[in-house]
């Protein structure tokens, strides 16, 4: 007897019989199964509150401590990160300016630069999720001078054509491929400094973070347009993009530049290092950098 398989994407058999009662099950089994990707629709039966709003997207979905008293939600400091304090004091603050930022995340650093006195925010945001989040933390925070956007950041680059005084890029640029795009696209739109956060491939990463070293699987020489190589090494992400606390980009894998990379990388790109500072956490080497325009 010869076994025929359906192939995959194909509509599941529905007929009455053993492989359409099958069928039946694995669908069910499927709309059943909730990842706490999804935000699940439900209607709320107590009076409105912030911590409501925020529990909208289920428990421990949060990265960031929203500013909120009793309020719950995550551990980290991105609503008052001493980081972004220190690329703002380097690069002289934001006030009145225009700001560009890439890969909010949950509007922290939005909220921290409307704090600092920019006159509007600019936020692009890839993850649907994170996006939504941004517009809570909004609501929530009053961040009425931050305006998000949900799209590739790299292609509202190529295509809007608004100009901004500075740009915000902390946690992006090692979630992307062919990282060194970035900043010559940044340069075309940006008049002013870049503060920009990221982490780099070490070859020390293998001895010292054995667990982050497992997911490199191979790495690749890139050629810029000034015929400087940048060595970008293949990060692959081991989990799936739909749990909720997935914060990585929109491919399969990210590149991971080396620090030398790095710099050749913005100085093809029309930059020049202002102030540096490492930032070294468990999730490997890192680099804090405040950019300005060359020449």
């Amino acid at each position: 007897m010869t076994e025929t398989r359906r192939p995959r994407g194909d509509a599941p058999d529905t007929r009455r019989g053993r492989g359409g009662i099958v069928g039946l099950r694995r669908m069910w089994r499927r709309l059943r199964r909730y990842d706490g990707a999804q935000i699940e629709q439900r209607f709320a039966r107590q009076a409105p509150s912030a911590q409501a709003t925020v529990d909208i997207f289920g428990e421990g979905a949060w990265a960031g401590r929203l500013p909120l008293p009793g309020v719950r939600s995550g551990a980290n400091d991105n609503f008052d990160s001493h980081l972004v304090r220190w690329l703002l004091q380097e690069a002289g603050g934001v006030a009145g300016k225009r700001i560009l930022e890439l890969g909010p995340l949950e509007g922290g650093h939005s909220y921290m630069l409307q704090q600092a006195g920019a006159s509007e925010v600019v936020a692009v945001e890839s993850n649907s999720r994170a996006y939504l989040k941004c517009l809570v933390a909004k609501e929530l925070l009053g961040s009425e001078r931050c305006r998000f956007l949900f799209g590739d950041a790299r292609e509202y680059l190529r295509t809007a054509g608004e100009r901004f005084d500075a740009a915000l890029a902390c946690g992006i640029l090692y979630h992307l491929v062919a990282p060194y795009d970035l900043f010559p696209l940044l340069r075309a739109r940006c008049a002013g400094p870049v503060l920009l956060w990221t982490h780099y491939w070490d070859d020390s990463i293998q001895g010292r973070f054995p667990a982050l070293h497992a997911n490199f699987s191979s790495r690749r020489t890139a050629v810029l347009p000034s015929g400087a190589r940048v060595e970008c090494h293949r990060h692959e992400y081991r989990h799936t993009p739909a749990i909720a606390r997935f914060w990585g980009g929109t491919a399969p894998y990210s590149e991971w530049m080396t620090r030398e990379g790095l710099l050749a990388a913005l100085e093809d790109g029309g930059y020049r290092v202002q102030a540096t500072r490492e930032v070294e956490s468990d999730a490997g080497p890192g680099v804090a950098l405040v950019l300005r325009p060359a020449g």
